[in-house]
């Protein structure tokens, strides 16, 4: 009875043990932004409040006409640029870039900007468009594999409009410049160094989505094809894409709807997540991976919900600053390895009321994870380059057996005893804590004692030829003199019978 009760006692805590081990690792808020300066122009569209991106030290964010430079682990304020021709600020490869169109006796012209990480010496590099004697607007623009696409189209953004696509390298090399038909209004995204289009079209039930691939020949090809769901962006995280997008049903609006498919777009999520967060009606409402996490804003656009990778929740991270409570976010955005979000005020209408924005930078606490070496059997030595170390960080291992063993076996492991990859005695250090198991088995093969005996006999053999080379005839005769005895004796065995 004793030694039952202790069994199930033991059950027990193999159960609870790797629960209770080490205490979920949540995201905390660790920078935010000063108030950035009121800026005399305002716009209300949410599609102008973002991250453009990061350079070693700065990351750069737009919104209401006006350009920011923060310093990345501080996030305070280093340049601000209030000037309207400049919120159309783009970041390609660590370069900042604008796009804009020029006139000039009927020929309209794509200027090509570039600036530098203080936004300043601008050059410029113009291109014909090969439009004339119409007007010509700028939309979406990206940047890929050292080729910048940037759409422009004629006519007004709602209607008559004609689009085109051109495809230039950073010295203003033309490599393709086309009209498109395929796609109405070219929504271009940069992910995963592929450029694609989405485009959203409304069918009698809702809105169905596209997804085109860009390839920088301009040729065109349609990779997914979602029905009942609009999608504005998609993101990608460890061969996933993913995409959050409103959902439709007989016309009637069912919510956000998260669809996530591989490399080869397969779909391999489909889900309905109404009850967790906001509507995506705009560009800037995203859902993004981290790890094994997915980060989403809640219903209320207040909270940064942090869900499993069946799209769970599992906790909420609160956004709201104590200075503003009547903020819109924008985001979240991954940069490297941090996620941040924006945060944007008095950008209800087109009026000149004060307007600002700030942002958010969201970490993990470091965590030092153990590495712990075994030998199982035999003799030998292991040791690893770190015996503590952070998730994602490179572990090199060494294994050297002692004199007369050799290596037998080398797991690399978690705790849960789930195998790691490893290349060439190195691994990347995953989530949890890893052991390293060796077993050294002794090394069979001839003493050097015998090797030496070999190579003597050897050196024997040649010297004295003929010895060694009858020793091989003396045996073919010896055993063909046993088998004639052999049947001489079956003969007379039977003859006697």
């Amino acid at each position: 009875m004793k030694k039952s009760l202790l069994k199930i006692i033991a059950l027990l805590l193999l159960i609870i043990l790797p629960i209770t081990v080490r205490a979920e690792e949540k995201y905390e808020i660790t920078a935010v932004s000063d108030n950035q300066s009121e800026v005399s122009y305002t716009y209300s569209s949410y599609e102008y409040r973002e991250i453009m991106g990061t350079t070693d030290k700065y990351i750069y964010i737009k919104g209401n006409g006006a350009t920011y430079r923060l310093n990345k682990e501080t996030l305070k304020e280093d340049i601000d640029i209030k000037d309207y021709n400049n919120y159309n600020l783009s970041m390609a490869d660590g370069t900042l870039y604008n796009i804009k169109t020029r006139e000039d006796n009927g020929t309209h012209y794509l200027d090509f900007t570039t600036y530098d990480q203080n936004v300043e010496n601008p050059k410029t590099i113009s291109i014909d468009s090969g439009i004339k004697d119409t007007s010509v607007s700028v939309g979406k623009k990206a940047y890929a594999n050292g080729y910048y696409y940037v759409n422009y189209y004629t006519g007004s953004y709602w209607s008559n409009r004609t689009d085109y696509l051109i495809i230039f390298d950073k010295n203003g090399n033309v490599k393709k410049n086309i009209e498109v038909t395929e796609i109405e209004s070219l929504n271009l995204l940069s992910v995963n160094n592929t450029i694609f289009a989405i485009s959203s079209e409304y069918n009698s039930g809702g809105y169905d989505s596209y997804i085109y691939s860009i390839s920088s020949d301009g040729e065109i090809t349609l990779k997914l094809e979602i029905k009942n769901i609009s999608i504005n962006t998609i993101s990608y995280t460890d061969s996933e894409y993913i995409a959050l997008g409103n959902s439709y049903n007989n016309s009637s609006n069912e919510g956000p709807r998260v669809i996530a498919f591989d490399e080869n777009f397969k779909e391999t999520k489909n889900k309905l997540i109404k009850d967790i967060a906001t509507d995506a009606y705009y560009l800037n409402y995203r859902i993004v991976k981290k790890g094994n996490e997915y980060i989403v804003f809640d219903k209320n656009q207040k909270k940064l919900n942090v869900l499993n990778s069946d799209l769970e929740l599992l906790y909420q991270v609160d956004c709201r600053q104590n200075f503003l409570e009547t903020v819109d976010y924008y985001g979240p955005y991954i940069e490297g390895d941090d996620i941040y979000i924006i945060g944007g005020y008095g950008i209800q209408d087109y009026s000149n009321e004060p307007a600002g924005n700030f942002i958010i930078k969201l970490e993990k606490p470091s965590v030092d994870y153990t590495i712990t070496t075994k030998v199982l059997e035999g003799e030998g030595q292991v040791s690893s380059s770190k015996q503590k170390s952070a998730s994602n960080e490179l572990i090199e291992y060494t294994v050297t057996p002692a004199e007369g063993y050799k290596v037998k076996t080398i797991n690399v492991i978690k705790e849960d005893n789930t195998k790691i990859e490893v290349n060439n005695n190195t691994f990347t250090m995953p989530e949890a804590n890893v052991i390293i198991e060796v077993i050294f088995i002794k090394d069979t093969d001839t003493p050097k004692e015998e090797k030496e005996e070999e190579k003597e006999d050897k050196e024997e053999e040649k010297e004295n030829p003929e010895t060694y080379t009858g020793i091989p005839i003396i045996i073919c005769l010896l055993t063909a003199l046993s088998f004639i005895s052999f049947l001489r004796f079956k003969q007379k065995y039977e003859w006697e019978k």
